[in-house]
């Protein structure tokens, strides 16, 4: 449950299981057309589309940008900002690629 009106990206840890528990999948069934099921609410939906672009930014090479872009889409169904954990309205948000962004260079950091 968030604390607030909180919406922030998982954890490493949830995207290191994630993309370990995606990558033999990958690898047996090239040809196969995987479906990724969340439920239909706006953190889901972000901490989704945030869980698949950090597996094509680093199992793909994708940039930030290229592994944001399939999750862009008009409203009602844009995904939401990630922002901080506040009581009120925080003026701090951070959008899926900024967020992919930060992982790209940490993973590039090391």
């Amino acid at each position: 449950v968030p604390f607030a009106k909180e919406v922030s990206p998982v954890n490493l840890a949830v995207v290191f299981r994630f993309c370990k528990a995606l990558a033999p999948r990958m690898e047996k069934e090239d040809e196969k057309v995987w479906v990724y099921c969340f439920d239909n609410c706006f953190q889901d939906i972000a901490n989704a589309s945030f869980l698949l672009g950090a597996f094509m930014i680093l199992y793909f090479n994708q940039t930030p940008e290229q592994a944001a872009w399939p999750f862009r889409c008009d409203a009602p169904f844009s995904i939401h900002d990630f922002r901080d954990i506040t009581l009120s309205r925080s003026s701090l948000t951070l959008s899926l690629e900024d967020a992919l962004a930060g992982l790209s260079k940490a993973s590039k950091l090391g």
